[in-house]
């Protein structure tokens, strides 16, 4: 959620409600809501996984 649904009244406390509404409202399912930490752990462990392919792809590149 953005400053802007903040400022509207959404608390920590009812953003995850408010996501899956909107999800819901734009015709996706929610499978599995996941909290702040896993998503951390998602995003860092998809960089890394983009980080690790540009090295190799960058390596791949200098060895030509």
């Amino acid at each position: 959620m953005s400053s802007h649904e903040q400022l509207k009244g959404l608390s920590f406390k009812t953003q995850p409600k408010a996501c899956i509404d909107c999800c819901r409202s734009q015709g996706m399912e929610v499978v599995q809501p996941i909290d702040d930490r896993e998503a951390e752990d998602v995003i860092l462990a998809a960089f890394n996984e983009l980080d690790s392919n540009f090295r190799r792809e960058r390596w791949s590149s200098l060895r030509r």
